[in-house]
This record gives structure tokens, sequence and C-alpha cells, in this order.
């Protein structure tokens, strides 16, 4: 058919050109990646129809084609069937979150295009087929963003990227979470108060934390409302005060609905300690936050449902492609020279690992998780770095971001419909990261490291970080 123009349809699935001219298969209106249905209009007759839909959606086609319906435009196939491969019914790939469903996953509404994804065996099938490119690369999470046009190309703090707050509005949850509970650690400074000021907006009730609470009080003045937020003193590098901060949360709310583990260090040029004895960035960026994360477990549990899964966001950073795990016995460098860039590389790679493993643990159990890297940002973190460390960086200038651009991002993870029933993904620049690219700058990449989705270290670290916070295997 020629598909009419409807004012009535979402943005997205509005006609093109294309459509509105040329003839074509009904179910192709459905797509909503416009240029992805112009693609599959133009070269309609060059794949089997009926082939693409039994691996895109199985078992929710309830017919099978007559002859005749196979040879016109107007239904399924131009062509008789002649797979290419065996259907994708017997669940072929290896992802725990993807193995055994049909090609296609609609997450959220299925008119919003960061609501599709497409599984690992689907895109290993059809990417082989020279006239699906488009398709392919449309049907994962890094492409759906709205935002991924604007950040291919950046020009500095303040540009077209989004801030948090604009995440919020966009998302259209202003005023939309009242009753519910949000927790975020490290909120006296940089993507902390930033994170802070937009989720404010949505009406949720706000535990926030901070080492230095009369800090907190005076970077938070113009933002806190006595009425629904709290500042819990917390300091991360002492196991006894995470516990003490949970318990006094715990004390006011039993259920939970968002954690953000906002607060970190970096580049601590000398080896020190917590008072604990681990390592002092190992220590305060996971180890407080795994403890944190392990107390407030419950209350995340109790509050999600199958029409509101609890959230957990967890801040990582590009330099966890610096380096992944020590061996257990050398996660306080006992077995080797401590590196600054090393320490803190193990540390995000940690946040990862955490992150990836509570989903795989209870994302069954409506409970997400995804780690988050915000981007490139002046902040308090680099206190520690020396004077001369950003001489003849000048060139970074465009890929850096205002702190109000750096919160974006976790933002859009703590809320956005985009991650609202899954997680165990690494998030950059407001989208679903891709692998690290040889070659690229570490420290400023966008890509994920080889070692960013080993399950078998995450659950290693899973179980030695049980250990190290004094809490028993499952615990």
């Amino acid at each position: 058919m020629i598909y009419p123009l409807n004012p009535n349809i979402p943005l997205c699935l509005r006609p093109t050109q294309v459509q509105q001219t040329r003839l074509h298969s009904l179910w192709i209106n459905l797509i909503p990646f416009p240029r992805v249905r112009d693609n599959l209009i133009r070269h309609e007759g060059t794949y089997d129809h009926w082939e693409l839909l039994q691996d895109l959606i199985g078992s929710l086609i309830n017919f099978t084609p007559s002859q005749e319906q196979r040879r016109t435009l107007y239904s399924f196939t131009v062509t008789d069937p002649k797979p290419k491969g065996p259907l994708l019914t017997t669940g072929c790939d290896e992802d725990e979150v993807t193995a055994g469903r049909n090609g296609l996953i609609v997450w959220g509404e299925p008119y919003e295009m960061h609501s599709w994804e497409a599984t690992p065996a689907f895109l290993e099938k059809w990417a082989t087929l020279s006239h699906l490119p488009l398709l392919i690369a449309l049907s994962t999470n890094t492409d759906m963003s709205r935002y991924a046009e604007v950040h291919t190309k950046p020009n500095g703090p303040g540009d077209g990227r989004p801030t948090a707050l604009q995440i919020v509005k966009d998302e259209g949850m202003e005023g939309s979470l009242k009753g519910e509970v949000i927790v975020i650690t490290g909120t006296s400074s940089g993507i902390g108060i930033e994170t802070t000021r937009a989720l404010a907006v949505t009406g949720a009730t706000l535990f926030l934390t901070a080492r230095d609470v009369t800090k907190a009080q005076n970077a938070l003045a113009g933002i806190f409302e006595p009425s629904r937020m709290e500042i819990v003193e917390m300091d991360q590098a002492n196991l006894s005060s995470v516990r003490a901060a949970a318990a006094a949360i715990l004390s006011k709310t039993s259920k939970i609905h968002l954690l953000v583990n906002n607060a970190g260090i970096m580049a601590i040029p000398d080896l020190r300690l917590t008072s604990d004895g681990h390592e002092l960035q190992f220590g305060t960026n996971h180890l407080s936050h795994f403890l944190f994360y392990k107390m407030l477990e419950p209350a995340l549990l109790a509050a999600a449902s199958a029409d509101l899964p609890s959230r957990v966001v967890s801040l990582a950073s590009s330099a966890h492609n610096v380096h992944g795990l020590n061996s257990p016995d050398n996660y306080a460098f006992e077995k080797s020279v401590y590196d600054p860039s090393v320490a803190y590389g193990q540390s995000k790679t940690a946040n990862i690992y955490m992150a990836n493993e509570i989903e795989r643990r209870y994302g069954a159990h409506n409970l997400h998780a995804v780690s988050v890297h915000p981007g490139i940002v002046a902040t308090g973190l680099t206190q520690h770095m020396p004077p001369d460390a950003f001489k003849g960086m000048e060139h970074l200038y465009p890929l850096m971001k205002s702190v109000e651009q750096g919160a974006a991002t976790s933002v859009w993870a703590a809320i956005g419909a985009a991650w609202k029933y899954k997680g165990g993904r690494y998030l950059v620049d407001c989208a679903a990261a891709e692998p690290y690219a040889e070659g690229e700058d570490k420290f400023t990449t966008s890509g994920y490291a080889p070692w960013a989705y080993d399950k078998d270290l995450a659950e290693r670290l899973w179980n030695d970080s049980l250990f190290l916070v004094g809490l028993q295997k499952g615990e």
C-alpha cells in the first residue's frame, strides 16, 4: 500500500515521502525508524520478508502466508521463503538477557525508538546482508537515544548536549515521582549537586549523603526542601560510617525506588588506605558503595514491581579502560607498585561489574542497574591531580561538558524510559556504549573495555566484596 498522512500518530511513525509514494508491505509502517522504513521499502524485493519477520517477532505471527500472499507487495513477502539460516526460535545467543527471545525486544512503548533492541543472534545473522546495514545500526540501543546526533559534534561546555534538567523535562518526569524515594551519594559538589537538582524536580523524597554535612548544606542551599529532603552523613572511607548512614535512611523508609551511587575520588598520588585497610580509591569508589547497596537492597526490592521497577545507577568512568581488576590478593597493591591511574581504573571497572552483577542477580525481580560515564567534566574530582596534568590537552576542550551536562547521563539512566525495564549496560552520552576502538585515548574514549562484560570477573568481585565488607556469601 501507499501510506497516507495521519496527524494523530507519533512523530517517529509519520510516513516519509518514500512511504507516501511507493507501494510497500504493511508491516514496514510499524518500524519507528524513518530511515529504516525507507531502506526496507527501497530494497523490498531483495530479502525475504517472512523470514525477517519470523526472526524479529517469532511466535507473535500466528499464521503462515499462502503462496499468493508471498508473491504480493500487500503482504509479507515478495519471494518464496528461502531461509539463509535457521530461524531464531531456539535462542542461539549466549547473552543472559536475550537468549531464547525473539530477535526483537521491545522494552517500553513500541512506537518509541529507544524502546527497541535487537538480540545478538539476530544481528549476527542479518548483518551480512549488504542492504540492511542501516537496519542493524539502528536496531541497537546505542543509536536509539534522541540525543545521539547532538553528541556527534561536541563544542565544549554549554553546547547543544543535554543537561540533567533537560533530561527530566524531555522525559516528562517533572512532579511525576511524588511518593517515591531516591538516594544519592556524594551530593556536596560537582555532578552530585546537579543530579540532586534535576531529580528534585521529579517531586520524589530525597536522601542525600555527604562526608561533610555542612558543606553539602551550603552547596544545596538553593535546592534543599526540608519537607522532602534529608542530608545524611557518610564517610565512604569508613565502612562503619556507611553502615550508620544506611541504617539512618532505613529508619525513615522501608522502600527505595532509586539509588544513585555518585560519590567518588580519583588520582590519589600515593598509596593510601581507608580506615578498614583497603586501597583508598577501591575502598571509596567501590567497596563503600557495595556495602551501602547491600544494606539498602531489601528496600530496593520491596519497592520494585513489574510496573515500577527499582533502579541502581553506578557512576563509572572511561578510565576503566586503563585497567581491570587486580588479583584478589592484590586489590590494595600488596604485590605490585601502586599507580594512581591503575588504582582508579580498577575502582571504575568495579563500578561497572557491580551494576552488571546486580542486573544479573535481580533483574528478574524488577531491580535493574546500569553504570554510567559522565564524560569529561571539570569538577572537584580532579583536586589531587598535579597542576600541569592538563597541559597540552587543549584539543580536548570540545569534548568537555559543563557540570549540568555531566549529570545528564546519570539522570537519563535514573528516570529515562529507555532503562525502565532493563539494565546491565555501560552508558555514555545518553546512550549505551560501543566497544573501545584500538588506538583511542583510554581516558577520553566513549567505548567500553574488552573486560567490561566479563561475567566471571564480575561474579568474583561480588563474592570478594562480600568478604571485604564483612558480609557472608549469599547475603
